[in-house]
């Protein structure tokens, strides 16, 4: 990774846009945070400013935690709102500092028009 952006830096690009794994982040959705996925995105980040670039983060890119999908529905369920806030707010306290800017969602408008994947999907719940 960091040779990526030693040539990103080289070619005089000013900026890198990475997205932060909603799943890596927390594997369940919510709960217990997985802090070897924070420390890879602290050496992304740093190595983008060791290098003079600046990182663009999206927070979803379309990588809904499989738990929560199957617990209420996923993005058809007003519940997501607390766990991706949830989300955001780990995310935000320990990156905002160092991230020049952010984005919610990966193409909103590509997503929005194919979740879920089809009207005949279903997925099993908690019940």
């Amino acid at each position: 990774m960091e040779i990526d952006i030693a040539r990103i830096a080289a070619l005089g690009v000013p900026y890198y846009s990475i997205s932060i794994s909603w799943s890596r982040v927390f594997p369940f959705g919510r709960g217990p945070v997985n802090e070897l996925a924070l420390a890879h995105y602290d050496d992304v980040i740093n190595t983008c400013l060791q290098y003079g670039v600046k990182p663009l983060v999206t927070l979803y890119h379309w990588d809904l935690p499989l738990f929560l999908q199957n617990l209420y529905g996923g993005w058809l369920s007003e519940e997501i709102v607390g766990d991706f806030v949830a989300y955001a707010k780990v995310v935000f306290e320990r990156y905002g500092n160092r991230v020049f800017a952010w984005f919610t969602v990966n193409e909103p408008i590509v997503f929005c028009q194919g979740y879920p994947v089809s009207n005949q999907t279903t997925f099993p719940t908690s019940d």
